[in-house]
């Protein structure tokens, strides 16, 4: 039997355009009665790499769009409002974020409403903009003004819970989606809702991320993470400062400046090159860490300055390349002595700005206030202002019970 050619294929539908075609194919059962994935695996794939929520957003909103043509489809989730579309009305392009906010705020309720009876556990479902009552006020409000007639809200769970979603919106002359379209989405859903849960689950581990650096940016303490290659990926303002002391940069050189004028001082390059060697000597030789993955490390000018290098332990026995983690030894306060901090020491100071640790570090010394603004070029008043923040902050009345909180 004589193979047809596509060409010849189409010519059994006349009056069909190729776009007509393809439509025809996709409703065209597969084996066992489903449609077949493969047109849409380069959309599904940009899907599954797509970075961050926003970037998921805009991905889907192509691959809906081939699926069953929208006017303007609104992603929303928790916190922020998408709108897309090729062209959304001036009322869409122009609206305020408080009219964002109240579609999401629609759209969400809806969602959440829809999926509280006997009803799937989340799938696509029409959107009615017209019914009665309250419904009808948001429609006069929220949708006519921008022509929208008809709905399909596509809802995103997390924990049972829905907390995001994309809907799709078409006028009055685009007519209802079409049902065979909404199968197919619907056959499509569990795929793409495992790929948004993917993608929210990013971002909030981004968040959680975002607010630990942010805690250990504003430790007491110098921190520095390294990858294999000695480069940082991680350094806060103390860790930034000590390095310059190491080097013997000007104490007045700004910890920014510090950052992109970073040079890990020779005697930590020689520590941390000698981790990487036991590191691959251990690895290569399938043994476990006979000696301890740390080195400290002192000063050769002055011994006073310390630092204690680490593999992290997720790294040991693991299989990428392992960074370095170095911790300063010595406290924030300028000019004071370096000094180890206990885990409470660490919980107490965390809680306060870097001016106000310095204060506080110089008063757990027994210096004066007139000490204290001399050591640190400030006016006597600006310290009593960060004592008295301080006392706020800590919930003590005086000096004394501020020097307790650091008592060894």
């Amino acid at each position: 039997m004589t193979q047809q050619s596509p060409k010849s294929m189409s010519a059994l539908h006349p009056g069909e355009d190729d776009a007509m075609q393809e439509r025809r194919d996709f409703a065209t059962p597969a084996i066992g009665g489903g449609w077949p994935l493969s047109p849409w695996m380069p959309q599904l794939a940009e899907l599954a790499a797509a970075h961050n929520l926003a970037d998921y957003w805009k991905r889907l909103s192509v691959l809906l769009g081939r699926l069953m043509p929208y006017r303007t489809a609104i992603a929303w989730n928790d916190w922020s409002t998408d709108v897309f579309g090729e062209t959304p009305s001036p009322f869409v392009a122009e609206a305020e974020p408080s009219m964002r906010d109240a579609w999401r705020n629609y759209l969400l309720a809806a969602a959440t409403l829809h999926f509280s009876g006997e009803r799937p556990p989340g799938e696509p479902f029409a959107l009615k903009l017209m019914q009665s009552g309250a419904a009808e006020q948001a429609y006069r409000q929220l949708f006519r003004p921008s022509g929208w007639e008809h709905a399909l809200v596509i809802p995103f769970r997390r924990g049972g819970i829905v907390r995001a979603g994309i809907t799709l919106f078409r006028n009055a002359a685009q007519g209802p989606f079409d049902s065979n379209a909404s199968a197919r989405l619907r056959e499509m859903y569990p795929l793409l809702e495992a790929l948004a849960r993917r993608v929210l689950e990013h971002e909030q581990h981004r968040a959680v991320q975002s607010s630990v650096l942010n805690v250990l940016g504003n430790l007491p303490v110098g921190l520095l993470l390294l990858d294999w290659e000695l480069k940082p990926i991680f350094g806060n303002s103390e860790g930034y400062r000590q390095t310059q002391r190491w080097n013997r940069l000007s104490a007045a050189t700004t910890g920014i400046e510090s950052k992109y004028d970073f040079h890990l001082p020779d005697a930590l390059l020689a520590a941390c090159d000698s981790l990487r060697q036991q590191w691959a000597t251990e690895v290569f030789s399938l043994h476990a860490y006979e000696d301890d993955p740390r080195r400290e490390v002192a000063h050769p000018q002055q011994p006073g300055l310390k630092a204690a290098i680490e593999i992290p332990p997720s790294y040991r026995g693991g299989t990428g390349l392992p960074s370095f983690l170095i911790r300063y030894a010595g406290m924030a306060a300028r000019s004071a002595e370096p000094h180890e901090p206990t885990s409470a020491q660490l919980a107490v100071l965390a809680q306060l700005t870097p001016g106000e640790r310095n204060v506080a570090l110089l008063v757990m010394q027994g210096k004066s206030n007139r000490e204290i603004a001399a050591q640190l070029h400030r006016e006597v008043s600006t310290v009593k202002d960060h004592l008295s923040n301080i006392y706020s902050k800590l919930g003590i009345q005086n000096r004394t019970q501020l020097a307790g909180l650091f008592a060894p």
